[in-house]
């Protein structure tokens, strides 16, 4: 039990050091880009959102069941893309 906690809780500082350190190095970027402060905190926000979605997506693809897990995460998108298309509908 006490070890299950120690593994949350160092799996949380990790992740919450990594999360820093992709900010700090996407804004480092950005901004070498001359990318505006408001493009680059919603581009951020946009893939953070994203993100989830596109790994369900993904581990339901590679699983060999792609149907709605494809659908959603590209209803999701800004860019409705015809990828759905071509996901099967085994579902």
């Amino acid at each position: 039990m006490l070890l299950d906690v120690l593994l949350v809780a160092g799996g949380a500082v990790v992740l919450a050091y990594a999360g820093n350190r992709l900010v700090d190095f996407a804004v480092a970027v950005a901004e070498k880009a001359r990318l505006t402060p408001a493009v680059i905190g919603l581009t951020i926000v946009a893939a953070g959102t994203s993100a989830p979605e596109l790994l369900v997506s993904v581990t339901g693809a590679l699983r060999g069941s792609p149907g709605k897990r494809c659908w959603s995460w590209t209803t999701t998108s800004a860019t409705y893309s015809r990828w759905p298309a071509r996901c099967s509908s085994s579902e």
